[in-house]
């Protein structure tokens, strides 16, 4: 399937709150297109089901790679959410020193 079919199609799964089958369809078009926006909603997914832990490592996953995608970077809306969500995440599990430097650097 194109990358464009399968987050179309992870999306409407996941707005009908089946998030495994989101999951399968955004992971598969992860596979073939680096970014961001598959991991952030892999992240919200996961987070959906309760698994916290991989939830903050699809945020992180996806905030690196918006943070130098030349049609998003740092000051980008869709990089301050996903890097929002991290820090929060981070806090609630108590894993702020699994956050990267460049992270804890930011003021929001």
């Amino acid at each position: 399937f194109p990358v464009t079919i399968l987050f179309y199609v992870g999306r409407c799964f996941k707005n009908l709150c089946k998030y495994e089958d989101a999951m399968e369809a955004f992971k598969m078009g992860y596979e073939n297109y680096k970014k961001g926006g598959f991991p952030f909603n892999i992240a919200e997914c996961y987070e959906k089901l309760g698994e916290r832990t991989m939830a903050l490592d699809y945020f992180l996953e996806s905030a690196e790679i918006r943070k130098n995608d030349p049609d998003a970077g740092l000051n980008h809306n869709s990089t301050i959410e996903t890097i929002q969500n991290a820090i929060r995440l981070a806090k609630e599990l108590a894993k702020e020193s699994e956050l990267p430097n460049w992270i804890k650097k930011i003021e929001l």
